[in-house]
């Protein structure tokens, strides 16, 4: 079937975020006497998940339990370094520009809030390329539930079985699969000994191999 949109996730497959968001999450629980390797374990449970989902899943991490706190050193130390530079992930300029360029209507679908991944797009020169961008502020449910590859089928005016999408996580691949996209999984971040979810999904080493394999480019 010819794909008439695509979505995309946006960290950890357009941007070189969820480096910066590790690195940021190691530097608060610092202040909370927590060795670098409990954290680097503990931030690899919260890739995909929405900012609610993982100050809710801190509760338990945090020896004060101060979740507050926490938010706002992680918060702080992400703004600081993001404003600095926003890294993108292999092959990403080229590919979004040459689907650009084919008139293939695109959007993102983040958890991320909207304005904040607006403004993270547009200073990555990727703003332009996307008809709309659905963050997880837009939507009354967060991955993996289909809510927001609903609203980003809907939004780019096609049905989710018309749509290619992109995702790095695995609960993104549950929330696009659930909602009826044909889904491919560019891994980036994740605990190597647990196994991919087997949903159906393709999966690529590049989002260049990506949309090559979805025939969306040559």
């Amino acid at each position: 079937m010819p794909f008439k949109a695509a979505l995309f996730d946006m960290d950890g497959l357009l941007l070189d975020t969820e480096r910066v968001a590790q690195a940021s999450f190691i530097d608060a629980t610092r202040a909370f006497d927590i060795s670098d390797d409990a954290a680097e374990e503990m931030f690899m449970q919260l890739v995909g998940h929405s900012w609610a989902e993982n100050i809710r899943q801190m509760v338990g991490f945090l020896p004060s339990r101060d979740t507050e706190s926490f938010r706002k050193i992680w918060n702080d130390s992400f703004q600081t370094r993001i404003e600095a530079h926003v890294p993108l992930r292999p092959h990403v300029p080229e590919v979004i520009a040459q689907l650009a360029s084919s008139g293939l209507t695109m959007a993102v679908v983040t958890s991320t809030k909207t304005m904040q991944a607006r403004s993270q797009l547009d200073r990555a020169g990727l703003l332009s390329a996307f008809v709309t961008v659905i963050g997880g502020d837009a939507v009354a449910a967060h991955k993996p539930d289909p809510a927001p590859y609903l609203a980003g089928s809907k939004a780019v005016g096609c049905a989710p079985d018309h749509c290619a999408a992109f995702e790095d996580s695995d609960p993104g691949v549950h929330a696009a699969t659930s909602a009826g996209c044909t889904v491919w999984q560019v891994p980036d971040l994740r605990d190597n000994t647990r196994p991919l979810p087997d949903l159906g999904q393709g999966i690529a080493d590049t989002l260049l191999d990506a949309v090559r394999n979805a025939g969306l480019i040559g």
